[in-house]
């Protein structure tokens, strides 16, 4: 409507800028140890756990000890299927869901996939699985959506996208966005949807980001910045065009606004002859931070480990474009999840093995991690045919004989450790300040491990030298140290101390000094 005369402005209609939009984000998490470079001043570790996933807190270590990546010590196939008419498309496979993410839902595990009808052979469906052991799959009646005329099945949306989902821990958020996925949705951009159950979606009234990038994103609630964190497939690295397909991460404190981004003169298109084949352009490595993935890969499969601070993980898949396939994921590990590591060989999950009589191509981890007792489990989907599914021989609805859905068991912690062998090899922390009584450890030991505290200047403390340590020979993930049965370690709590391991045949993967 034009108005002709002066007028009172109708009050906004806009959840985010209407007259009480969502506050913004703020840290709810322990300051990060080390996202700044190490000073001399004493890290201040308090009660937290530490995982060796790097040498942040170490001083030093002789050649005897190095660090190592542990992949999962067990391997389970789910029985999950696609057995109903809106499940997968035949272009992407025979029984491969489009995982978006699993995650821990108290009583349940959910896993909400996509049928990947966004790229044809069939309409687009998003749909809800859950399990309670995390091998046994039911796909629950909703009736939410119609499919063929019915509302007898899991369909939760009915949008062509792709995307990861959240069980939100930001204490912040309302109940009615509890659930929280940033999906691309095809030809439209990137948006934010939300949820109080997981299962009813609402999509943001803001695009989140004006990008096409023809793949999926991750987020996650960074407790301790304070910042939603998202990566997406980049198609143009500015630095390296030989990289096709990169990651860029993203951050924001209002993740119901578009997400901050630095625009560009010349977006990247996706060409063909030329023209422009997709509505919307590429991220690049102008737009967004790139993050040096060490080549091309088509995932980042990114998150925030909630059982320890200043740990975040992530396993990338590995893209090798001259043959068209995803070999495996390796894990790369960061102390604030904008600079990381890389531990590529092995492969965290890798191909060329057998499984059910076929020979494994491609191992691609998915989304999420849920704690059960001293265990992580995640997930992971390997495949029987290049990257491409039905295109290489697929067919629908087989049972399974090309795609597999795969839980992966973790040791809990258990991603990196300190490794020693049968000679003795020594670590010393840097100079640190801790709150506790007794110091655990989540170690397995074959030979023994010893623990000394020593005062800021590497000088044993009285009663808690190396000969004074009772020598640890088990595997535990909350093995007590103690010093001539002594455990005792309150005394010392506060003061600057440096904490000295010597291994034997063992593997140390956190310590933690505990009430």
């Amino acid at each position: 409507m034009r108005y002709a005369n002066d007028f009172r402005p109708p009050e906004s209609f806009s959840r985010n800028y209407g007259p009480r939009p969502p506050p913004t984000a703020q840290p709810d998490g322990p300051p990060l140890l080390f996202a700044s470079p190490a000073s001399d001043r004493p890290v201040a570790l308090g009660s937290r756990r530490h995982l060796f996933i790097d040498d942040a807190l170490v001083s030093r270590m002789d050649e005897n000890v190095r660090f190592t990546p542990n992949k999962p010590r067990q391997i389970d196939a789910t029985d999950f299927r696609t057995t109903k008419p809106w499940d997968s498309s035949p272009r992407m496979g025979a029984s491969i869901p489009d995982v978006f993410s699993v995650w821990d839902d108290g009583d349940r595990i959910a896993m909400l996939y996509g049928n990947n009808g966004m790229f044809g052979g069939k309409d687009t469906a998003v749909c809800l699985a859950s399990s309670r052991d995390g091998l046994h799959w039911e796909k629950p009646e909703l009736g939410l959506r119609m499919w063929n005329g019915s509302t007898r099945n899991n369909i939760v949306l009915r949008n062509a996208m792709q995307g990861t989902v959240i069980r939100d821990p930001n204490p912040a958020e309302p109940p009615e966005r509890r659930y929280k996925m940033l999906a691309w949705l095809m030809t439209r951009g990137f948006y934010v949807l939300t949820s109080p159950d997981g299962t009813h979606w609402q999509r943001n009234e803001s695009c989140a980001f004006p990008f096409d990038p023809d793949g999926s994103c991750d987020i996650f609630w960074d407790d301790q910045a304070g910042v939603y964190r998202a990566y997406l497939r980049s198609l143009a690295n500015v630095a390296n065009p030989a990289v096709l397909r990169g990651i860029v991460r993203a951050k924001t404190v209002e993740v119901m606004k578009p997400w901050p981004i630095t625009p560009v003169e010349t977006p990247a298109w996706h060409l063909t002859g030329g023209e422009p084949t997709w509505p919307l352009p590429k991220p690049s490595s102008g737009e967004l931070p790139l993050i040096d993935t060490g080549g091309e890969v088509y995932r980042m499969k990114a998150l925030k480990y909630s059982l320890a601070p200043d740990v975040y993980l992530a396993f990338p898949w590995r893209y090798l474009g001259d043959k068209n396939l995803r070999p495996g994921s390796f894990m790369t590990v960061s102390r604030d999840g904008e600079h990381w590591r890389h531990y590529e060989s092995p492969f965290y999950l890798a191909s060329g093995w057998n499984l059910q009589g076929r020979t494994v191509l491609e191992s691609l981890m998915e989304g999420g991690l849920v704690a059960r007792g001293d265990e992580i489990w995640q997930y992971g989907t390997v495949r029987f045919t290049e990257h491409g599914g039905a295109l290489f021989g697929g067919a629908e609805h087989d049972g399974s004989s090309f795609d597999t859905l795969l839980r992966l068991t973790q040791r809990l912690d258990g991603f990196v450790s300190l490794d020693a062998g049968a000679a003795a090899g020594t670590v010393v922390t840097r100079v640190l300040t801790y709150a506790g009584r007794r110091l655990e450890l989540n170690v397995a030991a074959q030979l023994s491990v010893r623990v000394a505290l020593l005062d800021e200047h590497g000088r044993p403390l009285p009663g808690f030298g190396l000969d004074d340590c009772d020598p640890i020979q088990s595997d535990s993930t909350h093995q007590i140290v103690s010093w001539k049965h002594q455990r005792h370690v309150g005394p010392h709590a506060g003061q600057p101390v440096q904490v000295l391991f010597e291994l034997r045949d063992a593997k140390l993967f956190a310590f933690q000094f505990v009430p």
